[in-house]
């Protein structure tokens, strides 16, 4: 039977390795840049305002991309909601 230190260190090292598999925007970026563009296609700019808004959005909606291209994943999912946002706003 294994000794208690040799299971803590066992308990230690399943726990570490959990920890560093954990990506927590890596699921949630892809969904909120789908949705981003799903709003894009549908949205209408009311205004010369909302239409900065929409250019905006398609910004940055390209910047998240690239962003998830590159493995930052927190940052793309800021800049697709930040691009959401700006869609809402384009409706005036």
């Amino acid at each position: 039977m294994p000794s208690k230190n040799n299971c803590l260190a066992l308990l230690c090292c399943g726990f570490l390795a959990g920890c560093t598999a954990y990506r927590p925007y890596t699921e949630t970026c892809p969904e909120e840049l789908s949705r981003g563009w799903a709003e894009l296609d549908l949205a209408e700019a009311v205004g010369v305002g909302g239409t900065l808004s929409l250019a905006k959005a398609v910004g940055l909606l390209s910047a998240a991309k690239a962003m998830q291209l590159a493995d930052e994943h927190e940052r793309c999912y800021e800049l697709a909601k930040e691009a959401r946002a700006a869609i809402k706003k384009s409706r005036g």
